[in-house]
């Protein structure tokens, strides 16, 4: 209904082209194929260590997929969803976490490919390859809990052409938990550690730099 009915202007400051609704717009029709392991394995390396990893393949066939094109006409132009008559889209994805009590490494990542079936053009809306990793610590009768997420975000192929930013970046992250009792736990993270420049596929406006959250978790019962 969004992509049917959208009209007018995003507020300011990301105002970047009219919407023009589309009226005429038609479903998708997805003809999907996956497949995927899940593996685990525990005492590994240690007594009471576990390691799980989740592997996925998919092939996706869309008729009528909605891509959001920019029209010049009615001037001075902007943006609509249209019908693609066919696309394809092809991805990999993996996940992998060993814990072995006082620390634990993590590793997630997908690959995904988005084409027009037509004219062998990349889709707009298919984010690029992306690969995180976590490592973390514990302590203090794993009451603490400690580490560090770095993102690695590829490069977004004719993101210009479409009015978008697809350079790659790297974000690295904190993140710190203290169960203070049984009710009580306190949480840090800090985001952006290095405080990179960077905006998001799909994203108006850069994202935020250096930031720092902090929570407080209370059960009541």
């Amino acid at each position: 209904m969004t992509e049917t009915l959208i009209d007018g202007f995003h507020p300011p400051p990301l105002s970047a082209g009219r919407f023009f609704p589309n009226p005429d717009l038609k479903p998708e029709i997805a003809h999907n194929i996956e497949g995927g392991v899940n593996l685990r394995f525990d005492n590994l390396i240690a007594e009471e260590d576990r390691l799980r990893m989740k592997f996925g393949v998919f092939h996706n066939r869309v008729d009528d997929y909605i891509e959001q094109v920019f029209t010049r006409f009615p001037a001075p132009g902007g943006y609509q969803y249209r019908n693609i008559a066919e696309a394809v889209i092809d991805g990999f994805e993996a996940e992998g976490i060993y814990d072995g009590g006082s620390y634990f490494v993590g590793i997630a990542g997908h690959i995904l490919r988005g084409t027009n079936s037509r004219t062998n053009e990349d889709l707009v809306k298919v984010p690029p390859n992306r690969l995180t990793g976590t490592v973390g610590f514990r302590g203090y009768d794993s009451r603490l809990e400690l580490g560090t997420r770095v993102s690695l975000v590829g490069a977004k192929a004719q993101a210009e052409d479409f009015g978008f930013v697809g350079d790659p970046y790297a974000v690295v992250d904190l993140f710190a938990n203290w169960k203070v009792s049984e009710r009580v736990t306190t949480g840090l993270v800090i985001e952006n550690l290095f405080d990179r420049q960077y905006t998001e596929y799909l994203n108006g406006s850069p994202s935020p730099g250096f930031n720092a959250k902090a929570s407080l978790s209370v059960k009541l019962y």
